[in-house]
């Protein structure tokens, strides 16, 4: 029997937490079918022994796609997506895990109720590893007001574009239409695999939101595992700028070719040009610098005055050493 819902567990060197991830999914109490796609991205550890374990307890559940090669976050999450099955997608990173077992049931009947849902999305917590520790409630709390119940492309593209520490919503929370996936994946393909975009989750929010509504369930189903040095979260100077970059590009395109106001996205473009500018100076990448300087005199973009006070540190000799080693002796 064809699965209702397709639970999306993309994995790579998670062995302590992926059974958690597989076990919340499994567990699942549901009046449907689903199964749950898990793709292992070639780990150096027991990541895909695991899997396979489950695999053989769970057959008719569970299909593990096993690469032979890594593919890195972005084609193995977009492959492993193609090959799901389901009319719905519920996504769960393999080192986050659910906490309510009716959390597909819900998402479903919420879907299936209002045709003119793309996505529905609920709470979260935080888990931080190193304590053991819940810090709940955190898409009320870090938006710092009640979440509207329907959000709309319309009503609400600026808010996603200009979102940064504060998620417009987390993704592995969401349970999401397969067909409105495809009908943006075969429009925008480029922007599901351009290598150069570090994340898979801003634009499958952007595009998702504008094939239709989002509606949010004000209840806590899942746990984002916080740990550090995830790709979100590096230490290393290099990759930290090479995810900031790709994010900061996908936005820009997507400014660019839908016509967005750049008045209405200030904040990103701020939000985004002081760590460029400073990663830039540090890493004494000199022809990015001049890369993204150019790109935000395209717009009307006006710098402020704290961005002012890092262009006329790129932009002296003297400045630009002075900050580099202030920031690699000094600060650390």
């Amino acid at each position: 029997m064809k699965p209702v819902v397709s639970v999306l567990i993309i994995t790579y060197n998670q062995e302590k937490y992926i059974e958690q991830a597989i076990l919340g999914a499994i567990n699942q109490k549901c009046n449907f079918p689903f199964e749950i796609v898990i793709g292992e991205d070639c780990s150096s550890d027991k990541t895909l022994e695991i899997c396979n374990h489950y695999q053989k307890i769970y057959p008719n559940n569970i299909r593990v796609i096993a690469n032979k090669t890594n593919k890195g976050l972005l084609n193995n999450y977009f492959d492993t997506l193609l090959l799901c099955q389901g009319k719905y997608i519920a996504d769960c990173a393999g080192d986050d895990f659910w906490t309510d077992e009716y959390k597909l049931h819900r998402q479903v009947e919420i879907l299936e109720n209002n045709p003119n849902a793309s996505l529905t999305y609920t709470d979260y917590s935080h888990y931080l590893q190193d304590s053991n520790t819940f810090i709940h409630n955190r898409q009320t709390f870090l938006n710092n007001k009640p979440q509207k119940h329907i959000r709309t492309y319309q009503d609400d593209v600026y808010e996603l574009l200009n979102q940064h520490e504060h998620p417009f919503i987390f993704v592995g929370t969401s349970c999401f239409r397969m067909s409105a996936f495809l009908n943006s994946y075969n429009k925008h393909t480029e922007y599901f695999r351009n290598p150069i975009y570090t994340c898979e989750d801003f634009q499958l929010t952007f595009f998702l939101l504008k094939e239709g509504d989002f509606y949010y369930e004000d209840i806590e189903t899942t746990a984002y595992r916080i740990i550090p040095n995830t790709i979100s979260r590096q230490k290393d100077l290099t990759k930290q700028f090479s995810y900031t970059y790709g994010a900061f590009l996908l936005r820009m395109n997507l400014m660019n070719q839908f016509k967005f106001k750049v008045s209405k996205c200030k904040e990103f473009m701020t939000i985004y040009y002081i760590p460029l500018l400073s990663l830039t100076t540090i890493l004494n990448l000199k022809e990015e610098q001049n890369k993204i300087i150019d790109i935000y005199k395209k717009t009307n973009y006006r710098p402020t005055l704290q961005v002012r006070f890092h262009l006329l540190i790129a932009s002296n000799k003297l400045l630009s050493k002075l900050f580099r080693y202030i920031k690699t002796h000094l600060l650390h």
